[in-house]
């Protein structure tokens, strides 16, 4: 009777799992660039995202 039952179970299972695609969310505009890492010893990529008002600021940064 239980072997039924998990027939059943993994009837159902197989059943509910599809092979359609997952929609892919679009990435929004961003930039991306790499730095080098000291601490993991390897490169980094770094990606900012930013808002529609904040398109045109930019930003300097010193060492």
């Amino acid at each position: 009777m239980n072997k039924k039952y998990l027939l059943l179970f993994l009837s159902i299972l197989l059943a509910a799992c599809n092979n359609q695609a997952q929609q892919q969310d679009p990435f929004p505009v961003h930039d991306t660039f790499t730095i080098d890492s000291k601490q993991v010893g390897e490169k980094r990529t770094i990606n900012v995202w930013t808002t529609e008002n904040n398109k045109n600021i930019t930003f300097q940064y010193s060492n």
